[in-house]
């Protein structure tokens, strides 16, 4: 009686470690992944990095928003786009915390 309350708890608590999540990671309003000139009409600033990060305690989930961490990144550098962009996603375990981040680095350009 008492392994089968044993195998039952185990069950329990498998239940709750599994699971599934989908998400939104961003919306672009221009991508590209091939070289390309810039129009005369972008001025180039500087090189700039934005990130969102969030903290998960065991099953209390944190998602961070990609779409913030490009939002600060060209806010940062006061324009409109980002050139030669780069998005990291970093994720740091201590224990029963974890750190999930995404990293965009890039040069920001401002339209006429």
């Amino acid at each position: 009686m008492r392994r089968i309350k044993m195998i039952v708890a185990l069950l329990i608590m498998a239940s709750f470690v599994a699971g599934c999540i989908s998400l939104r990671l961003t919306d672009y309003t221009i991508l590209n992944n091939k070289n390309f000139t810039v129009p005369k009409n972008v001025q180039l600033g500087e090189r700039v990095r934005g990130e969102d990060c969030k903290v998960s305690f065991l099953f209390f989930v944190g998602i961070p928003n990609l779409k913030e961490a490009i939002d600060e990144a060209i806010e940062k550098g006061r324009g409109d786009i980002l050139i030669d962009a780069v998005i990291y996603e970093k994720t740091t375990n201590y224990f029963l915390f974890i750190k999930h981040c995404y990293i965009v680095e890039g040069t920001v350009g401002k339209t006429w």
